[in-house]
């Protein structure tokens, strides 16, 4: 073991919450020699694609109803977190909310945080050692060795997990780095993700549309939400429908409730649908002053017979009730969620942490954060915020670990 390769702490992952936790932890005690280990070549690109982009690190309303997991479990961490604004004019990175309440860098672009970031690691002599794959923690008297995939080993006497999690990647099986420590670990699956349904909607791939949206377990309402709706290949996706995946759980069949026409009134679809016939367009045609062209096609179609061979004026009573039916509660079956590289992010994770520390109940100086812990959030910058604050969380908690280790060492 030479001096270069032993540090203080050490955290794996260099994404958002590994880079939040290095930070904080130098801050906190600048004497310690603390390192980042990236897989990659390059740090935070994963970050860079955040919200199109423009990285949507956070959000004005951030009550815990917004996430799932463990997330309650931690409410201490979310209640005693720095604000936003105040650790990212830290980093000299000016934030800003949108009309909705989600905060982004005033640049409106993601490589602003990140170069934040980078410029404080450098500031602060933080080392960051890429191309490190970490497979395997051991214990080696009152060290870890952090062992990468091709041999190399780097020592601590504590350590942060911020590996996040295989959303975006090829695979859901459990990471070797997390099997190695024998932590209590919810598996993997995917989350923010499109929902395959049927019947098939490839005919309208493309096509967006406002709606409100149910998910339904037995005809019971698992969660709503309200927004764009988008059709892809034998997918729906937008914002609403990957909020609505997080509860999506293997093994249960459910069904998505479509309302195309929440906002208006039954006399005002009825009098939108008396007009048309009147005016005896194509019955295919009949949604078309209401709906996107390949939507109200889809619709009619499966309403009536034959409705590119008729005329609006030959709709009957009982096609006429359907239609207005379907607008208001278009039912899909959920065939599955989309595959783990069309997910934002991962539900599950490790649990039996400390609820204020986020330190693990079985290794001692071990601590977690991001994703990796079970906490996920709906879209709108919550995923990131936890990134943050749960970065935060453990690299304090890592510096306080070694404080107390060591004060009653001196004592001694």
């Amino acid at each position: 073991m030479s001096k270069q390769d032993l540090f203080d702490i050490c955290v794996i992952g260099a994404g958002a919450s590994g880079m939040s936790a290095a930070i904080t932890a130098k801050k906190n005690y600048p004497e310690l020699r603390v390192c980042l280990l990236e897989e990659k070549e390059k740090v935070g690109q994963k970050l860079l694609a955040t919200g199109n982009g423009r990285c949507n690190l956070s959000n004005d309303d951030l009550g815990i109803s917004h996430y799932g997991g463990e997330a309650e479990k931690y409410s201490w961490i979310f209640e005693n977190s720095v604000p936003d604004e105040e650790f990212f004019d830290d980093l000299g990175l000016v934030i800003t909310s949108d009309g909705s309440g989600r905060k982004y860098p005033y640049s409106n672009q993601a490589a602003s945080v990140l170069n934040a970031f980078l410029r404080e690691i450098d500031l602060l002599g933080l080392q960051l050692i890429q191309n490190f794959k970490a497979v395997r923690l051991n214990t080696e008297g009152k060290l870890y060795s952090i062992v990468s995939q091709d041999g190399r080993s780097v020592y601590a006497a504590s350590v942060i997990i911020a590996i996040g999690s295989p959303a975006g990647k090829h695979s859901y099986a459990m990471p070797e780095l997390i099997a190695s420590t024998g932590e209590l670990f919810k598996p993997f699956s995917p989350a923010l993700v499109p929902i395959y349904v049927y019947p098939d909607v490839r005919t309208m791939k493309g096509a967006r549309v406002k709606a409100k949206v149910q998910l339904t377990h037995q005809a019971i309402t698992c969660a709503e939400e309200s927004g764009e709706v988008q059709f892809g290949d034998g997918y729906i996706s937008g914002i609403c429908i990957m909020n609505l995946s997080r509860f999506v759980e293997t093994g249960k069949e459910y069904e998505l409730h479509l309302n195309l026409v929440s906002d208006l009134l039954v006399h005002e679809v009825e009098n939108y649908l008396n007009v048309m016939v009147q005016h005896n367009v194509q019955l295919s045609d009949l949604l078309s002053g209401l709906l996107p062209k390949r939507v109200g096609e889809e619709i009619i179609r499966a309403c009536c017979k034959d409705p590119f061979r008729r005329k609006a004026s030959s709709l009957n009573d009982s096609e006429r009730e359907k239609v207005a039916r379907t607008l208001r509660n278009w039912t899909f079956k959920v065939k599955s969620l989309g595959p783990v590289n069309l997910a934002q992010i991962s539900k599950g994770g490790v649990m039996e942490l400390d609820s204020q520390t986020l330190a693990s109940q079985r290794n001692t100086g071990l601590f977690y954060c991001g994703e990796v812990v079970n906490v996920d959030g709906e879209c709108g910058g919550y995923n990131l915020h936890w990134a943050w604050i749960s970065g935060q969380a453990a690299g304090k908690a890592a510096c306080d670990y070694l404080k107390r280790v060591r004060g009653a060492a001196d004592e001694v």
